[in-house]
């Protein structure tokens, strides 16, 4: 049973605005059951949002004559109120992919993106053309399979996907270390290059793909799409740091599955979810602490 009380829990000594404006010193000086408790207030808050944002989307639907979505619920329910049936089990939990997709078409919409996506580099040039074509093929249908499987709020925005390939002699067999460098040339870009085919290394990069994490490929993507492996991936680096992180990522989960996980998670979250065989394919069930990071996070951009 959740403690109705937890909305208004501060630890001993702290006040409102010290616990908006806290650092990592002052949560490690807490102790285990003071900051277990600061965090199940903050994923308390968080959901209590969610709530709000439920209940705006809802009003928006049934003005439009559609039906409401169903709210999410978990075990702060009692202190942020709960919707809908209360004999419902109090056990159960958010699902954080729905929670995402909510977040990621406010975002496009809110935002009024023209196009939405990833820039992915080729850096493996040794094969063919024909490969590389049929490698692009297999891509975009993949792409399309995961689009197709998202849910039907989805198609609000399915129109704007989109991936921007940058192919460049200049970036042949490049470390992913290279490939975030060749990532913020493009962002310190003013003006995009004129190109009639694929794009080219220092065009621009539209505010709708700049993400946490961009794409590349390397020969072991490119097979595994065109050798048809069991889960066909890209590569993802975190462009947030210098140290190169790279994980797989399933291509039928960039759209909308690892898009939206990347705007409110942080990378180091992100990748922490990866499968068993190394593949990122969803962000997984409710996980406390990176609700928690992730709703700590935005007190500190509300702040």
């Amino acid at each position: 049973m959740a403690d109705p009380n937890i909305l208004t829990y501060l630890p001993p000594g702290w006040t409102e605005d010290k616990l908006k404006n806290a650092t990592d010193e002052d949560y490690e000086a807490l102790t285990e059951e003071q900051l277990q408790k600061t965090m199940d207030r903050v994923a308390a808050e968080h959901h209590a949002q969610t709530l709000k944002r439920f209940d705006e989307l809802n009003a928006k639907r049934i003005a439009r004559g559609a039906p409401p979505k169903p709210y999410p619920s978990d075990e702060h329910d009692g202190a942020a109120g709960r919707r809908g049936d209360q004999s419902q089990s109090s056990q159960q939990v958010p699902d954080p992919a729905s929670e995402n997709l909510t977040n990621l078409l406010d975002h496009v919409e809110g935002s009024d993106f023209e196009i939405f996506g990833f820039v992915l580099f080729r850096t493996y040039y040794t094969c063919d053309e024909l490969s590389w074509e049929a490698f692009k093929e297999g891509f975009f249908e993949l792409l399309d399979e995961g689009i197709a499987a998202a849910p039907a709020d989805f198609n609000r925005v399915e129109d704007k996907v989109f991936i921007r390939i940058v192919s460049d002699d200049s970036l042949k067999n490049m470390s992913s270390e290279g490939v975030v460098l060749a990532y913020l040339v493009c962002m310190e870009e003013e003006e995009p290059t004129d190109s009639d085919d694929e794009d080219e290394w220092g065009d621009v990069i539209e505010p709708g793909l700049t993400t946490k994490m961009c794409l590349y490929v390397d020969e072991e993507c490119i097979r595994s799409v065109v050798d048809k492996a069991a889960t066909p991936f890209v590569k993802a680096v975190d462009v947030t740091t210098d140290k190169g992180r790279t994980i797989k990522v399933a291509i039928a989960s960039l759209v909308p599955a690892f898009y939206a996980a990347l705007l409110v998670y942080s990378s180091a979250d992100v990748a922490s979810k990866v499968s068993g065989d190394g593949i990122w394919r969803n962000i997984g069930p409710w996980d406390a602490g990176i609700e928690s990071r992730r709703a700590l996070d935005q007190l500190r951009i509300v702040s």
